[in-house]
């Protein structure tokens, strides 16, 4: 197992070694310790040392349930999303028209860049080592194709329950609103005065009457 930097993914526990698995409080706790960590000090900053400590647990405890560090995140990255994405589609589920929905859905995202900065760097910190690292970059990019997918597919679901139909495809939409939303987040990092809160809802209504036709239109 190599441990250059905490960077290099150890090999993954045999079946055989499942008994010599964490309990699933101990997991939970070491989650909950690199947020706060990662929050704190930074991808790059925190090493599985200070996590493990963080966590009263062993680096063993950390590995029998992650392959390391970048694994750890990426699961951090997993559960944090699933909790935003539940909370964006609740928030885009009480408007009437898909406009609503967007402009719903867009100012729980903003909420969140405004509550959490920290977290969307961490997210940029941890983009740019997957960008340099072919096994990272696999593994981002599926989690990519997943999200990308998911918001093309549940505004697909909202138009057509509204009579409406996407003329572009739903996976090409999803890439839309990523890059609309990662497009101004990064600029409210750095400015957050400068981009107003209503700004990616107005933009992605105008996205959606572009993209929408009647059906049977």
């Amino acid at each position: 197992m190599l441990l250059s930097n905490d960077v290099i993914i150890a090999p993954v526990p045999r079946a055989a070694d499942a008994e010599t698995r964490a309990e699933p409080a101990i997991r939970e706790q070491v989650l909950e310790a690199a947020a706060r960590l990662f929050a704190q000090d930074g991808y790059q900053g925190a090493s599985l040392r200070d996590i493990a400590s963080e966590a009263a647990c062993t680096t063993g405890a950390i590995y029998s349930n992650f392959r390391g560090k970048p694994d750890l995140l990426l699961a951090l990255f997993e559960q944090h999303n699933e909790r935003l994405a539940m909370e964006i589609a609740t928030a885009a589920a009480r408007g009437r028209t898909p406009e609503d929905q967007l402009a719903r859905g867009a100012e729980r995202w903003t909420r969140f860049l405004r509550e959490e900065p920290t977290w969307y760097g961490l997210l940029i910190e941890f983009w740019v080592l997957a960008v340099r690292d072919p096994q990272l970059r696999l593994q981002y990019a599926e989690r990519f194709r997943v999200v990308r997918a998911g918001i093309g597919e549940l505004i697909e679901e909202r138009a057509l329950g509204l009579g409406l139909k996407l003329t572009v495809p739903a996976n090409d939409l999803g890439s839309t609103v990523i890059a609309l939303a990662d497009g101004i987040a990064l600029q409210r990092l750095v400015e957050p005065d400068a981009v107003p809160d209503g700004l990616l809802g107005s933009t992605l209504v105008s996205v959606l009457e572009s993209v929408t036709s009647p059906q049977g239109g």
